[in-house]
């Protein structure tokens, strides 16, 4: 069996709307400093590909074959039908795709994203804003240039920047954000939550596993777990106010009390709620 390619080319001296719509198939974009856009679709047979690309209005839209209800699962089982797609486009670029079954790959600095898969990974590079999602698949993301709402029902969801703020959920799966600009919102089931660095609040709840934020500078922290260790750690300079209480663990509370924040550049409000479990608050 061989490789069977068709490329297309198509001058964009301006980033353009790509849009994507596969049934089965990965999806790779490669933005960097050039002019036009060039699309090449393999299907990893000796089949031609079935995929249109046709740009149109400043949209580049590349459609798959019709979908059948289930037929994405056949063609995996009998590993056929398989169309993937190579992207390389001007710096900006949006993406708009879907797919029912396959990943993503973003490399170099893309605009607006919106990605959508039921079954793989999606690792971008850096876009803004971006909204990611995957039933089943890890998503990691190097960073966001704007609101991120980043979506996995079953992986590890790992985010090293976020430049603005963020919505993460992750249902089975550990979540981790290096560092965020604007306000974090993460919800999980099962799963660890760790930050490493805030700039602003953040809201992180799971049911069973815990929560750490190591760096807060200021804003609301709200950490709720039923089963878990939650611990804060506040930036030198911050005057914190404390809120927290666990039924069958220990609250541990390393800052010197003061009776006001005088003195202080920033305020963090912490909220922590764990029903089995200890509580840290320390300084950064």
């Amino acid at each position: 069996m061989s490789d069977v390619d068709e490329s297309y080319v198509f001058d964009t001296p301006e980033p353009v709307l790509v849009t994507v719509d596969l049934p089965h198939g990965g999806v790779r974009v490669v933005a960097g400093d050039r002019t036009d856009t060039r699309v090449t679709v393999s299907t990893g047979s000796d089949s031609p590909p079935t995929s249109k690309v046709v740009l149109a209005e400043g949209v580049l839209a590349i459609t798959g074959p019709t979908r059948r209800r289930f037929g994405w699962a056949l063609d995996r089982l009998r590993g056929s039908a398989a169309e993937d797609v190579l992207i390389e486009a001007p710096a900006g670029t949006r993406i708009q795709a879907t797919l029912a079954m396959g990943e993503y790959r973003c490399a170099g600095p893309l605009g607006e994203c919106r990605l959508t898969t039921r079954y793989g990974d999606i690792r971008v590079e850096q876009a803004g804003p971006l909204q990611a999602s995957t039933a089943y698949g890890d998503i990691r993301v190097d960073r966001a240039t704007d609101d991120a709402e980043l979506t996995t029902s079953a992986g590890e969801l790992h985010v090293r920047t976020l430049d603005a703020g963020g919505v993460l959920k992750n249902d089975y799966g550990e979540t981790r954000v290096g560092h965020v600009g604007g306000d974090l919102q993460v919800t999980g089931l099962y799963g660890d939550i760790r930050v490493d660095r805030a700039e602003a609040g953040v809201t992180a709840r799971t049911a069973y596993g815990g929560v750490r934020v190591d760096d807060v500078a200021r804003g609301v922290v709200d950490l709720v777990t039923t089963s878990g260790v939650l611990e804060v750690g506040i930036r030198a300079g911050t005057a914190a106010w404390l809120d927290v209480s666990s039924a069958s663990g220990r609250i541990r509370n390393s800052l010197n009390p003061r009776d006001n924040p005088d003195g202080f550049t920033d305020t963090v409000e912490v909220h922590a709620r764990t029903a089995g479990g200890d509580i840290v608050v320390r300084r950064a």
